[in-house]
């Protein structure tokens, strides 16, 4: 059986805001291309984000969203634990 991959952006080093009247996440971003959904867990994304330098102290939340979903305000969800990799 094949495993199924997605890929994800990841945004960190920023900071939620307003442009133009509508929400907006101002930071880096970086793509992470063909993730294997079987290895996919929020210790994944936080072990992503050591590599690119954020400590550890320095995550405050994670959170995640439908990316065909334009609207941040009413979208976010929280990414915390195995049952939210999977709702991704």
């Amino acid at each position: 059986m094949e495993m199924a991959v997605f890929d994800i952006a990841l945004y960190f080093k920023g900071y939620f805001g307003y442009e133009n009247g509508h929400m907006k996440y101002f930071g880096q971003k970086l793509i992470i291309e063909e993730q294997e959904s079987d290895f996919w867990s929020v210790y994944e994304a936080e072990e992503q984000l050591k590599r690119l330098g954020v400590a550890p102290d320095d995550i405050a939340a994670l959170w995640y969203k439908d990316p065909e979903d334009e609207v941040i305000e009413t979208r976010l969800q929280t990414f915390e634990n195995d049952r939210d990799a999977l709702e991704m």
